[in-house]
């Protein structure tokens, strides 16, 4: 996210505060806003997208938090560790496989032949 994005989400952010009090708004009110702000509706799904939709409440009703940031970043797990964690799934797997097939009698299943013929 750029930070002219991010300034865009903080200046909406505060317009919403400044109405709302951290509380409960709606989309129409949120579009209102935007629209006071001089944003177009291109802008507003940005806005909706990135800032309300992770801050919903109920549908078609947001509330931003006192202590919301939008320069939050998600931390991508390394390469290693998913290998890591992959590889200890696989090994789960087999374990699971493996007791499994202890439990199964190697004595094979025959099962009783049944005439499938239309009369």
């Amino acid at each position: 996210m750029s930070n002219e994005m991010i300034k865009m989400f903080e200046n909406f952010k505060s317009a919403i505060i400044k109405k709302y009090n951290n509380s409960e708004f709606s989309t129409k009110e949120a579009r209102e806003i935007a629209k006071e702000l001089g944003y177009d509706e291109n802008d507003f799904h940005h806005i909706w997208h990135k800032a309300m939709y992770p801050n919903r409440v109920a549908r078609g009703k947001y509330i931003f938090d006192q202590n919301h940031s939008f320069d939050t970043k998600s931390k991508k797990p390394s390469k290693e560790a998913v290998k890591k964690e992959v590889k200890s799934s696989v090994k789960k797997d087999w374990d699971i496989i493996s007791e499994a097939k202890e439990i199964i009698n190697d004595e094979p299943v025959i099962s009783p032949t049944v005439d499938l013929k239309v009369k």
